[in-house]
């Protein structure tokens, strides 16, 4: 091994050991990282709810598979556009602009289905269940207008959520924890590296080169004795 692999080595060890004689200023600081996004979550971000409800797109039949996937597609598409959201807009007289709702609906078909899943994130969990349940019923109609077809049949009616989806609190936390030791130990490193003091001999041969022949230990009382000397003269 050569020589600077061994100081490369002492270094990572000197180092370690530097976070670990620190170890509690990191842990205080992983606690009030924790502290203050559980704070954040709770005060600062409001809970959202989610509803969803279904709809059969497709009836039975000779519609082939590929065709079908496709279809289901466009629907997905026609459930967003314009014509759809400003209508439940209307219906459920909201404050709210086609950017603003539509920005709150996700369209989503399961695998291997001919059904669309609406579901609309709201802080009124009510109120996210009453435009999930008018979304699914204005997309039928013009689902049905579009393909002059019947109206597709609604597979399931939204329900009023008990518990909001987000925020995930657990999870801020933990970032939160992680944040904190994670810029501790940052700084901790830069305060090691910006360190350039003479500690010990091996910090002598290491930075200057030289070779010690003898170290005189300075116990706490003769630093004492020196600095009273110092003050009196």
């Amino acid at each position: 091994m050569h020589s600077d692999d061994r100081e490369d080595v002492i270094d990572l060890m000197e180092l370690f050991h530097v976070l670990l004689r620190r170890w509690y200023l990191i842990l205080i600081c992983g606690f009030l990282g924790a502290a203050a996004a559980f704070g954040y979550t709770k005060i600062r971000i409001v809970p959202q709810y989610e509803a969803s409800s279904m709809i059969y797109i497709l009836e039975a039949s000779d519609i082939n598979l590929s065709l079908s996937k496709q279809l289901t597609v466009d629907f997905a598409t026609l459930a967003k556009s314009r014509p759809v959201v400003e209508k439940v807009i209307d219906e459920l007289e909201l404050n709210a602009t086609y950017e603003q709702l539509v920005s709150t609906i996700t369209i989503a078909n399961p695998s291997d289905t001919s059904i669309l899943k609406i579901s609309v994130r709201n802080p009124d969990p009510e109120l996210a269940c009453e435009i999930s349940n008018a979304m699914s019923d204005a997309t039928a109609e013009r689902v049905a207008s579009v393909m002059m077809t019947d109206k597709p049949s609604k597979v399931e009616d939204a329900v009023v959520p008990q518990y909001p989806i987000s925020p995930n609190v657990k999870k801020n936390v933990m970032m939160g924890g992680m944040f904190g030791i994670v810029v501790m130990a940052g700084i901790l490193v830069v305060m090691y590296l910006l360190d350039d003091r003479i500690k010990s001999e091996e910090d002598i041969e290491r930075y200057l080169g030289l070779t010690t022949l003898a170290s005189i230990p300075i116990s706490r009382g003769e630093k004492k004795h020196k600095s009273k000397g110092k003050k009196a003269a």
